[in-house]
C-alpha cells in the first residue's frame, strides 16, 4: 500500500512542479489539488496520512478586487522604513549587550520590509487565509492525519497561526530567481525535504497513535500504543486485532498498518 500524500496550491507552476519532482518519489501516491473540495473528491475511499498546504493564496472569504500596489505608494512607505546606517548609529558607544543591540536595530528594518511585503501581497489577495481555511478543513475531515504548511512566503507570525490552528509545521519551497532555478533548486532539495515529510509524519501518527491508546485503554488502547510503539521503533508489529470501534477509525488504523508494514519488509530487505 502505497502512502498517500495530498498537495493543495492554488498555483498550477506549484502543481506541475510538485508532480514532476514528486511524482516517483518512494512510490507515493500523490493526490495534486487547486482547492480541498477537489482533494476530496479525488481521494474517493483513500485514507491520506500526510497532507501539504500551500499557505498563501486567494483569500476564500475574499471580494475586494485584487489589484497590484502602485509603485510610488510603495516607495512611499518604503521610505518610512529605517535605513542601514541607522543600525550602526551610535552603536560602538552603547553601554549595553552590542551585539543583541544590533541584531534588534536590524531586525527592526527587517520587520518593516515584512510588513510592507505582507500588505502588498494582502492587495493582491494574497494572505495565509487560504491555507488555514484548508487546514480547518483537514482537522474537521481527518483530525488524525499530519498537516504541513508547504510555502515560499512565510513569515514567523504564519508559522505561529498555522501551530494555533493545528498544524505540525513548516516546509519551505526552494527559491529561486525564475521557474527554471526554482525547479533546479527544487530537484536538488527533494530528497532532504522528502525525509523531513516523512518524520514530521512518522512523528504526528506517532502522537496520534498514543493518544488514541490512551482515549481507548484496554486491548484496544494497548493495540494503538503497540503501532505507536513500531513507529518510534520501540517494539514490533502485533497480531491482527479486531478493532471495534467506528469505522472511519478502522479505515484510518488499516492505512497506517499496511504502510507500517511495507516499511518493515523494506527494512528487512535492505
Amino acid at each position: 500500500m502505497s502512502l498517500t500524500v495530498c498537495f493543495i496550491d492554488d498555483s498550477p507552476f506549484e502543481r506541475d512542479l510538485f508532480s514532476r519532482v514528486y511524482g516517483d518519489t518512494r512510490g507515493w501516491d500523490l493526490v495534486i489539488a487547486e482547492t480541498y473540495s477537489q482533494a476530496r473528491e479525488m481521494l474517493g475511499d483513500r485514507i491520506p496520512l500526510l497532507w501539504l498546504l500551500d499557505l498563501w493564496g486567494n483569500d476564500p472569504a475574499g471580494t475586494d478586487p485584487v489589484e497590484i500596489i502602485d509603485l510610488q505608494e510603495l516607495k512611499a512607505k518604503a521610505g518610512l522604513i529605517r535605513d542601514l546606517d541607522s543600525v550602526w548609529e551610535g552603536l560602538a558607544e552603547f553601554p549595553g549587550d552590542r551585539p543583541n543591540e544590533f541584531l534588534k536595530r536590524l531586525y527592526t528594518i527587517v520587520s518593516g520590509w515584512s510588513g510592507l511585503f505582507m500588505e502588498a501581497a494582502s492587495a493582491a489577495d494574497q494572505t495565509k487565509a487560504y491555507g488555514l481555511f484548508n487546514l480547518e478543513r483537514v482537522r474537521e475531515d481527518y483530525p488524525n492525519t499530519a498537516a504541513l504548511a508547504y510555502t515560499r512566503k512565510s513569515q514567523s507570525t504564519d508559522l505561529a497561526a498555522y501551530l494555533a490552528a493545528g498544524g505540525d509545521g513548516i516546509l519551505l519551497k526552494p527559491h529561486g530567481p525564475d521557474d527554471a532555478a526554482i525547479l533546479k533548486e527544487t530537484k536538488r532539495q527533494a530528497p532532504v525535504l522528502a525525509d523531513r515529510m516523512q518524520l514530521v509524519l512518522s512523528r504526528c501518527l506517532e502522537a496520534s497513535l498514543l493518544r488514541q491508546a490512551l482515549i481507548l485503554g484496554g486491548p484496544e488502547g494497548a493495540y494503538f500504543f503497540s503501532l505507536a510503539g513500531a513507529l518510534s521503533g520501540r517494539s514490533p508489529l502485533p497480531p491482527e486485532r479486531i478493532l471495534e470501534t467506528e469505522p472511519y477509525l478502522i479505515r484510518w488504523a488499516g492505512a497506517i498498518r499496511e504502510w507500517l508494514k511495507e516499511r518493515l519488509d523494506q527494512d528487512t530487505a535492505e
